[in-house]
């Protein structure tokens, strides 16, 4: 775990907190306040007022400084006058150390005025590591406060407010206290200790199935180090991915953007298979989403539920497409109407709905690997929907004609050898 020593750091911070005390009320206790240091005077009147806009650049070489780790440095643009003061600005300097960033971007200043100074909010983006380095990870909004020290602004505060009740923080700002694990080709992310044991396993995962995943579908950037946030709750997940995973159902994981999220007590619920295939589908969804984005939602699952099916066969499992086959038997499942839509979840409106697509969208993708030339054909597939631009839902007249040109086959070929397909694994004749 790419941690600096909890012990110095918290030295550190009492150290400080312990001088910034002493000097605001005298050695040790019984004494006459002390005066107030220059840099914390308020200006004489008639002198100097800084522009504001140079205050923008001083907050943001303070947030950098911080995330890379530069203490020392960030101490030339800061300096707080109370105790409090001080507090918010070693709680934000403890939440960046927690982080193992490789690089930091401060990206959107915005400057307005406040009362005797202004304030400064940033959004916050890092690269986790060791190499090959994560996607950029939005850390989320800081705001920090700067009042005038002599012919200059200095940070006297972070006053960054986290709305812990809906959507509007976002990034890893929404966890207090981030815990980080690195392996080789993956980081995870958790926000409780209680939960280590949960990253661990997960990570082994994630380590044993990624170097596979990119050698078959690439993956760009995000694939190099995939990022896996642990949550307790789906809430938790919506509020770090910044997304609505609507009311339907509580999934155990999910992929949004570049990462994957996982609902640690939705994941301890499975058997030990079953949660490690899991980390192999969002992991597949991670490292395919430059190959299939913008497609329907059930090519986006068939590949994810084609790698997860083959993780539990290799380890003495199996994925049943009983229910799918019942509708297909019975001429009961609408393939052109779900194969239109990319919604999460295809807007179904119950758990049992989105069982069976799911089935679907398996059958369908085993047949495209195994009978139409593999990733080569699943890429083409993908190519030809995004020339659409990515509408909610395709046509049928789209989803066919990119059947056509990416496979030689019309849709409805397709559908009937997926068909096939599920009798025969099935055993089902006649």
């Amino acid at each position: 775990m790419s941690l600096r020593p909890q012990a110095a750091r918290a030295l550190l911070v009492a150290l400080s907190l312990a001088a910034l005390a002493v000097a605001g009320t005298g050695c040790l206790g019984g004494g006459p306040a002390a005066l107030r240091p220059p840099h914390c005077t308020p200006p004489a009147a008639g002198a100097r007022v800084p522009a504001e806009a140079a205050a923008g650049p001083i907050a943001v070489d303070y947030l950098k400084a911080l995330a890379d780790h530069r203490y020392d440095h960030a101490q030339d643009y800061a300096h707080a006058c109370t105790a409090a003061q001080q507090h918010s600005l070693d709680q934000l300097w403890l939440w960046l150390d927690s982080m193992p960033t490789q690089a930091i971007k401060v990206a959107d200043p915005r400057i307005a005025s406040a009362e005797d100074g202004v304030t400064v909010e940033a959004t916050l983006y890092a690269k986790f590591g060791p190499k090959p380095y994560s996607a950029w990870v939005a850390l989320g909004p800081k705001t920090l406060r700067l009042t005038q020290a002599r012919s200059s602004w200095r940070v006297r505060a972070d006053v960054s407010v986290v709305h812990r009740s809906d959507l509007a923080a976002y990034g890893v700002s929404w966890l207090h206290h981030p815990y980080f694990i690195n392996g080789q080709r993956a980081t995870v992310v958790y926000a409780t200790p209680a939960d280590v044991t949960a990253a661990q396993q997960i990570l082994d995962t994630a380590e044993s199935v990624i170097p596979g995943l990119v050698a078959r579908y690439g993956g760009g950037k995000a694939g190099l180090r995939p990022v896996i946030f642990l949550v307790d709750q789906k809430a938790q997940g919506e509020r770090l991915a910044h997304v609505d995973l609507g009311k339907v159902r509580t999934p155990a994981g999910f992929q949004y953007s570049s990462f994957a999220y996982v609902d640690v007590p939705a994941w301890r619920a499975l058997p030990e298979v079953g949660q490690d295939s899991m980390i192999a589908h969002e992991l597949t969804h991670v490292v395919t989403r430059p190959m299939l984005d913008l497609a329907p939602h059930s090519l986006l699952e068939g590949i994810a539920m084609y790698e997860e099916s083959n993780y539990l066969a290799e380890h003495g499992s199996g994925f049943s497409l009983d229910e799918v086959a019942a509708y297909y038997y019975h001429h009961a499942f609408p393939s052109m109407r779900i194969w239109e839509l990319r919604g999460f979840d295809w807007g179904l409106p119950n758990a049992r709905s989105i069982n069976v697509a799911y089935e679907d969208a398996l059958a369908m993708t085993r047949v495209i690997m195994d009978e139409h030339g593999g990733v080569p054909a699943l890429a083409r597939l993908g190519a030809a929907f995004r020339r659409y631009g990515g509408p909610l839902r395709f046509t049928p007249a789209q989803v066919d004609h990119a059947f056509r040109a990416a496979l030689g086959v019309p849709f409805a070929t397709v559908v009937a050898e997926a068909h096939a397909y599920t009798y025969r694994t099935l055993g089902i004749t006649g």
